[in-house]
């Protein structure tokens, strides 16, 4: 009957409900539980020098299979991206695509709509989520460590290694953020949290590219190569981010087909630009072989 229906179809969203909101709180736990060994090896660092620098405590010292593992689980985000992307396509369609300016012809969900509108999307995302946390907490940790060891010993430098850090930690939170208070459940919080994830972000990677630069180590084919890639990666990142900003206000000023989904690739552009870019850190430190310089 109609009444049984109903019921049922309640329940399946109650039971979707809990689900996320399961997901939901063993993130932020995960988050916070992980946050805090990064932060306590950042100052048990302190303690142990060589000079000025700081290096590796040995419990942290690992191996490269350790560094190749957490650089592909770290990818982990972006991976949950494409399948609740291509899910929307598929089965949640009117619903991902759907804008102010509907019916209009828009092929492409933004990540927003893709991973936050309907079930199973926000699940799989949340649940990428919570698995590449911990891998990238812990590349956090060993790039400071990693840049304190091959960086000249001058305070500056010393000082945006640790600030670089902590803006790190900052990018994370934001992630989560993003992650754990969907558009669809708080726009504002949602909206403010993607604009301090974009300012941390670039802040990150700017002093990434730049104290890689002055690292003291040998430039081999391999570490050159891997220079050059992050390089695009920041570049393609700064061009889709430009793109996307300028097609959002269109999209909401006035309606133009496809302005919205072309929105919604520079917004793709601007995610796997920044995955790429933390998986080739990892990368270049380890120079391609089975040890780490």
């Amino acid at each position: 009957s109609k009444t049984t229906l109903e019921i049922d179809i309640i329940s399946q969203d109650l039971s979707m409900t809990s689900i996320t909101e399961y997901i939901t709180g063993i993130g932020g736990g995960i988050f916070i539980v992980l946050i805090l060994p990064a932060i306590y090896l950042y100052f048990s660092g302190r303690k142990t020098m060589q000079g000025k620098k700081r290096v590796l405590p040995k419990f942290v010292e690992i191996n490269f299979r350790t560094v190749l593992f957490s650089r592909w689980m770290s990818q982990a985000c972006g991976g949950s991206i494409i399948l609740c992307v291509l899910w929307s396509v598929f089965f949640h369609f009117e619903n991902a695509t759907k804008t102010h300016c509907s019916p209009m012809d828009n092929p492409l969900p933004s990540i927003s709509a893709a991973v936050g509108n309907n079930f199973p999307e926000t699940f799989i995302f949340r649940a990428g989520v919570l698995i590449h946390t911990p891998c990238r907490l812990f590349n956090l940790v060993y790039m400071h460590y990693w840049l304190k060891k091959n960086l000249p010993n001058e305070p500056r430098l010393l000082f945006l290694t640790d600030f670089m850090s902590w803006v790190d930690i900052g990018e994370n939170f934001f992630l989560w953020a993003l992650t754990y208070i969907t558009s669809s459940e708080n726009y504002y919080y949602h909206e403010h949290g993607f604009i301090f994830w974009i300012i941390f972000q670039y802040t990150k990677l700017t002093l990434h590219l730049y104290l890689d630069s002055k690292a003291n180590i040998t430039r081999t084919p391999f570490s050159q190569q891997n220079w050059d890639r992050k390089k695009w990666c920041y570049i393609i990142n700064i061009i889709s981010f430009v793109l996307a900003g300028a097609t959002f206000v269109i999209h909401n000023v006035q309606c133009i087909p496809y302005m919205y989904s072309l929105y919604a690739f520079a917004e793709y552009s601007l995610v796997f630009t920044n995955v790429a870019f933390n998986s080739l850190c990892m990368e270049g430190a380890c120079d391609g072989k089975m040890k780490l310089i």
